[in-house]
């Protein structure tokens, strides 16, 4: 089973791009992992994500994310290579989104999401590739 649930910020505005009768929205999330040491919360390395949405969840991405904002993403995650302008190998992770939550921010608010996020997530609208 490949399935991911990562928080982070979005790094740059939804894209969107058009495939024919396919609809592609793609951003960056950035996730950085925290843990306490000696009563006190440190920060880890920033990873960052390519995360991409198919068709209604396409839309969906771009009607209501903007850069900066947090949010939890499910899908599944994908690693893949290439080539930087530096002439340098190098490995992009992805997620294949198939859900997404918008997390509330300030005092009071809490990041659980809706039950129905974790949910088994159905991926009949991204391509069959």
């Amino acid at each position: 089973m490949n399935q991911v649930i990562i928080e982070g910020n979005l790094g740059s505005d939804p894209e969107l791009k058009v495939f024919g009768d396919e609809t592609l929205a793609t951003f960056s999330l950035a996730h950085t992992p925290r843990k306490k040491v000696n009563n006190q919360w440190q920060d880890g390395d920033t990873i960052w994500f390519r995360v991409t949405f198919w068709n209604s969840k396409a839309d969906n991405v771009l009607d209501t994310l903007r850069k900066g904002e947090k949010v939890m993403v499910a899908g599944k995650l994908a690693q893949s290579k290439f080539t930087g302008k530096d002439g340098v190998e190098k490995t992009s992770l992805e997620i294949a989104g198939t859900n997404f939550y918008l997390v509330a921010r300030g005092k009071g608010s809490s990041t659980a999401a809706p039950t129905d996020f974790f949910a088994s997530v159905p991926t009949e609208d991204a391509p069959g590739w």
